[in-house]
This record gives structure tokens, C-alpha cells and sequence, in this order.
């Protein structure tokens, strides 16, 4: 469960993912891509009351971390 403020939170903090990673990785989708896309559709179909906000923030700090040691292309 999580408040709809951390929903908010979520929801920006995926599309600054989304857009570091569409600026450091070349133009056809990875895997990671495709599964930030797809939270990103479930974040905003899905209540707040609905969403573990940990496990989320988790999980996309773990995409981000994995590509931050890229150049920006």
C-alpha cells in the first residue's frame, strides 16, 4: 500500500528513468525498457492502496543503477 503522493512519486521517478535510459541506450527497446513501460501502465490503471511502494522504488532504482554507468548518446 502506498499513499497517492508516493503513487505521484513513482510515476516520476519511472519516466526519469525512462528518459535516462532512451538517451543511453541505442533506439530499439531492451528488455528493461519494456518492463519499465509496462509498471508504468500498471501504476497508472492501479489504486493507490494497491501498490507496494518499496518493492516499486526498488526495483526501478535497480534498472537505473544498472545503466547509469553509461555515456549519454
Amino acid at each position: 500500500m502506498c499513499t497517492v503522493a508516493q503513487k505521484d512519486v513513482l510515476i516520476q521517478f519511472l519516466a526519469q528513468v525512462q528518459a535516462g535510459l532512451a538517451r543511453r541506450l541505442p533506439l530499439s527497446f531492451n528488455e528493461d525498457q519494456r518492463k519499465l513501460a509496462l509498471l508504468r501502465s500498471d501504476l497508472y490503471s492501479t489504486s493507490h492502496a494497491d501498490i507496494n511502494y518499496e518493492k516499486l522504488i526498488s526495483e526501478i532504482k535497480d534498472i537505473d543503477e544498472k545503466y547509469k554507468h553509461l555515456p549519454i548518446l
